[in-house]
C-alpha cells in the first residue's frame, strides 16, 4: 500500500494530500479516486461510493492537471485522444473536459473538470486455479473471459498472460495487444505490471493493427488483448487462425446467451478458434467464477466456486 501511495501522492497539490493519505488509511483497497469540480472528492471501495467533505474547485483540478502532465500539456496531447493518461505503477487517470474537435476525430481535451484515478493492484496467483481447463496436450486454448464490468476480467487475463509466459513448462511466447494500457499499465513504454517473462507489448495500439503486427513480427504462440467485439477484430482473428496463433481475450456479458447475441460474435465464434468460456461474475464477491464452457461441445466443465479477486 505504501508503494501506492508513494506512486499517486506525488500528482496532487499539497492542500489534498493530507485527504488522499487518509483516504488510502482508512479504504486500503479503494479502486478509483473520482475528482470532479465544485463536488465532494469521493472514492469507490469494492463498487461503492464513499464521500468525503473535501469539496474540489477549478483550481485543485487544474493543479492535479498540471502535474499529471509536468506542466507541459503539449506532451500529452496525443494521448488526451484516449480521454485517459497512465502515469507510473500502471495506474489510469481518466480525464474529462471540454473535447476539441478536428473533422470529426477528438484532437484533445481542454478546460479539465473531472478526473478518475484507478489504482491498478496485481492479483498474483489467481490464474492458477482456472489455468488446468484451458490446456490441452500441452497447448493453450484459446479463450474468452465474459462478464460483467468490474467483475475482475482483465485482473484474471493480466495473471493468466504473467503465468503462460514465465512457465518452464509451456515456453509460451504471449503478445499482448494493450489498446488502454490496462493489461500491462505501460508507462513510457515500459510495463509497469508484472506480465511475465516471454512476454511483449504493443501499446496504446488498436486490437485489429496490434494483433497483426506482432503475429508478423514477434510470432507468439499467444496473442492477448482486452474487450474484443468491433467488426474490425474478425479480420486479425482471421489472420490469427491461418497463423495458428491462439488468442486470449475478454468480453463484456453476462452468459454465452449474451455472448452469441452480441453484434459480430456469431461469427466470431463460428471461426471455431475460441475453445473455452470463462464466465465471472460478482454474485459470490468480486471475480467469482460462475462457470467455465467448452465451446466445442456447449458443456460446463467447471467444478465448484472460486474468487480471482
Amino acid at each position: 500500500m505504501e508503494k501506492i501511495i508513494d506512486q499517486i501522492l506525488p500528482y496532487f497539490p499539497f492542500e489534498i494530500k493530507d485527504v488522499i493519505i487518509s483516504i488510502f488509511k482508512n479504504y486500503p483497497n479503494c479502486e478509483e479516486i473520482r475528482v470532479r469540480v465544485n463536488k465532494p472528492l469521493s472514492l469507490f471501495v469494492q463498487g461503492r461510493e464513499v464521500a468525503t467533505n473535501f469539496i474540489v474547485d477549478k483550481e485543485i483540478i487544474e493543479k492535479i492537471f498540471y502535474l499529471l502532465t509536468n506542466y507541459s500539456y503539449y506532451s500529452v496531447e496525443q494521448e488526451l485522444q484516449n480521454g485517459y493518461l497512465t502515469i507510473p505503477g500502471g495506474h489510469r487517470v481518466g480525464i474529462c473536459g471540454k473535447a476539441v474537435v478536428e473533422k470529426e476525430k477528438v484532437k484533445t481535451l481542454v478546460d479539465i473538470n473531472s478526473l478518475n484515478i484507478r489504482i491498478a493492484r496485481q492479483q498474483r496467483g489467481i490464474g492458477d486455479k482456472v489455468l488446468p481447463y484451458l490446456i490441452r496436450e500441452n497447448s493453450f486454448l484459446s479463450t474468452i473471459i465474459l462478464s460483467p464490468p468490474n467483475c475482475g476480467k482483465t485482473t484474471l487475463l493480466r495473471d493468466l498472460v504473467r503465468i503462460l509466459s514465465s512457465s518452464d513448462r509451456f515456453s509460451f511466447k504471449v503478445g499482448v495487444v494493450d489498446e488502454r494500457s490496462e493489461i500491462a499499465g505501460c508507462f513510457r513504454g515500459i510495463p509497469q505490471l508484472d506480465i511475465g517473462k516471454r512476454v511483449d507489448v504493443i501499446d496504446s495500439c488498436p486490437k485489429k493493427e496490434g494483433m497483426i503486427m506482432l503475429i508478423r513480427s514477434m510470432s507468439p504462440h499467444i496473442l492477448a488483448t482486452d474487450e474484443l467485439g468491433k467488426k474490425e477484430d474478425i479480420e486479425a482473428l482471421e489472420y490469427a487462425v491461418t497463423a495458428g496463433v491462439n488468442v486470449l481475450t475478454t468480453v463484456h456479458g453476462k452468459d454465452l446467451f449474451d455472448l452469441k447475441n452480441k453484434p459480430y460474435f456469431c461469427e466470431i465464434l463460428n471461426l471455431n478458434l475460441f475453445k473455452r468460456l470463462i464466465i465471472l461474475s460478482n454474485k459470490g464477491g468480486m471475480g467469482t467464477v460462475e462457470d467455465i464452457i467448452d465451446l466445442e461441445t456447449g458443456r460446463s466443465i467447471w467444478e465448484g466456486k472460486y474468487h480471482v479477486v
